[in-house]
């Protein structure tokens, strides 16, 4: 099936449930793994706010600013 397909058929709820899946994912595999565990504790919160806002730039580009 063609990814453009699926993704008409999904509206904004089913793509906030996709975000949310995906962050209880990650924070699961963060309590499994203690060792990462660590590391993600060490480093500092600024640099995780910093990767997201990087991270959000050409979503929110294409989403309000582009025509």
């Amino acid at each position: 099936m063609n990814f453009k397909k699926i993704v008409k058929k999904l509206d904004t709820f089913d793509i906030v449930l996709i975000k949310s899946a995906s962050a209880v994912f990650v924070l699961w595999i963060i309590s499994l793994l203690p060792g990462f565990a660590a590391w993600v504790q060490s480093v500092g919160h600024w640099w995780f706010l910093v990767i997201f806002i990087i991270l959000c730039i050409r979503p929110f580009y294409k989403a309000y600013m582009k025509k």
